[in-house]
Formats: structure tokens, sequence, C-alpha cells
């Protein structure tokens, strides 16, 4: 059980082929923050900026619609290309 959440948070935070987005950012708007990252310090987390935070948050409750639209759209398009697939070998 114990390696069980680790892949799960692993599918929720990786980009999925289908919708183009991560179902991580689908659901809190901003991309997740990853333990490895804060245990290695990564770029993104040695030039955190409380003062700028409040305004990257604004613009992602803004942004956050218009990327579900965005991944729905992609969702259609590949599964439209694997029913074409399909088709083609049936």
């Amino acid at each position: 059980m114990k390696e069980l959440y680790p892949i799960v948070w692993g599918l929720r935070t990786q980009p999925s082929k289908a919708i183009g987005q991560s179902p991580f950012f689908l659901v809190y708007g901003s991309e997740a923050v990853l333990p490895v990252d804060m245990i290695f310090g990564a770029p993104h987390v040695q030039h955190y900026d409380e003062g700028e935070i409040e305004q990257q948050w604004r613009l992602d409750v803004d942004t956050t619609e218009e990327a579900r639209l965005s991944a729905l759209l992609h969702n259609a398009v590949y599964l439209q290309g694997i029913r074409k697939c399909h088709d083609k070998h049936v």
C-alpha cells in the first residue's frame, strides 16, 4: 500500500497525452511543487517570491477555465485520431 501513494501522485501531476495538462493543474489551477523539487532546490522553488505569488495566483485563476476548455478540445482531437486509426484497421 505504501507504493500506491507515490504512483497516484505521479499520475495526477504528469501531463496527460489525451488532454495536454495534468489532472492536478485542471483541478487546482496551478502546477504541483513536487517533494523532489523541494529537496534538490529546483529553480522555481529557489526564486519563490511571496509578494509575486498573489499576482500569479490571480492570473492562474483567470486562465484556469481557458486551460480546461483547451484540454477538452485536445481530448476531442485525440479521441478522433484514435477512432480514425481504429476504423482504418477494422
